[in-house]
C-alpha cells in the first residue's frame, strides 16, 4: 500500500489494511505499507504509531514507488499472489470489495513459489527506509 500522512483518503483506507493484516497474517499475507512522505522518518514513524499500525512501514521521501508502480493518485493497494504475480490494484474500500476478496483468497490459496515481487518496482521499495 502506498501512502502519504498528508492524504486524506489514505488514513481512511488504514483500518481495513490493519483489518486485512489482522484476519490473514497467519495465512500469510504480508502487509506493507510506503509511505512516500518528503517529512523526516520520525514523522511517519509517530503517524504510524497514533494509528496503530502493526504491519511493516516503509519511508519512500524521494517517491521511486508512484514511478515505479505507475502510481498516479495516493492511496494505491497493490496484491501480489507467492510467485510475485499482480493479482489486483486499487482502493481498498471501507468494509471490503468482493474483487479484492475473492483475488486474495486466490493469491492466499497459491502456495508455490512464496518469493516476494520483482524487478523494478521491488528494487525501488526496498530503496526505501523501513520504519
Amino acid at each position: 500500500n502506498v501512502w502519504a500522512t498528508w492524504c486524506e483518503p489514505c488514513s481512511h483506507e488504514i483500518p481495513e489494511l490493519i483489518a486485512l493484516h489482522e484476519r490473514h497474517a497467519g495465512e500469510g499475507l504480508r502487509v506493507i505499507g510506503v509511505s512516500v512522505d518528503r517529512a523526516e522518518s520520525a514523522a511517519v514513524t509517530k503517524f504510524a504509531a497514533r494509528h496503530k499500525i502493526p504491519y511493516e512501514v516503509w519511508h519512500d521521501p524521494q517517491d521511486n514507488a508512484s514511478a515505479a508502480f505507475g502510481i498516479h493518485t495516493l492511496p494505491a493497494t497493490f496484491l501480489y499472489d507467492r510467485s510475485g504475480r499482480l493479482a489486483w490494484h486499487g482502493h481498498v474500500p471501507h468494509q471490503g470489495s468482493p474483487d479484492l476478496d475473492a483475488q486474495l483468497k486466490l493469491a492466499l490459496a497459491d502456495r508455490e513459489g512464496e518469493k516476494p515481487p520483482s524487478g523494478d518496482a521491488a528494487r525501488a521499495l526496498r530503496a526505501g527506509e523501513k520504519r
